[in-house]
This record gives structure tokens, sequence and C-alpha cells, in this order.
């Protein structure tokens, strides 16, 4: 792994962390508070949207992404099929697809959440 490889393993690794520290939070919020509010849903919303700035250039950097799966591999990216150049175009593009889905339908639910009244039990 190049020094420009680590280094942008050394920006992403506490970045990711530091989101999903977030992440967990919001979500422990929520269980306790049992329905999001308007707030929780923007926070929602927000994390969401820096977990998707966040992973973007980390799963569409086949360099970095390669030398991963290489390093993984303890071989070169035409040795494992699957990740190969068009086999991990269509990995980073998959998971990338997965991620806008998710992200998606996660913050849709959250103000799907927050806008029905609350129910008197």
């Amino acid at each position: 792994m190049s020094e420009a490889d680590e280094l942008a393993l050394s920006f992403y690794l506490p970045l990711v962390l530091i989101l999903a520290v977030i992440d967990i939070t919001v979500g422990a919020y929520w269980s306790l508070e049992g329905k999001h509010s308007k707030k929780l849903a923007a926070v929602n919303l927000l994390v969401n949207m820096s977990w998707t700035c966040t992973l973007f250039p980390l799963l569409l950097d086949k360099d970095l992404f390669s030398r991963s799966l290489e390093a993984i591999y303890e071989g070169t990216r035409r040795e494992v099929h699957p990740f190969s150049e068009p086999g991990l175009f269509w990995c980073s593009l998959l998971l990338v697809t997965l991620l806008l889905i998710v992200n998606t339908v996660d913050v849709h639910q959250c103000f799907k959440s927050a806008d029905q009244p609350a129910s008197d039990d």
C-alpha cells in the first residue's frame, strides 16, 4: 500500500468512526423517544448525507478499493476474478446504489414517522 493510500485511509477511518458513533447515538435517542420528531428526522437526514458523502469517494476510488482487496487476497486484481477491472466497477456501482436506496428509504421513513400524530395507548 502506498503512502497516498495510507493517507486516504487515515482520513476516512476516523470520519467513518465518528459518523458511526453519531448514527448509533441518534438511533439510541430515537429508540428512547419511540417516535421521530421533525428535528430528529432532520438530524437523521444530515447523518445519512454525511455517510453518503464519505462513502462515495471511498467506494469509487478504484485504486484504493482494489489495493485494499489485493491486501486481503494477497494477490493482484487479475487473480481475483470478481475484482478485475469490470468486476470492480460493477461492485462499486452496486454498493453505491444500495447506499443510496437504503439512505433514501431511511430518511423517508423518518419524515413519515414524524408527520404521523402521536397515538395515545
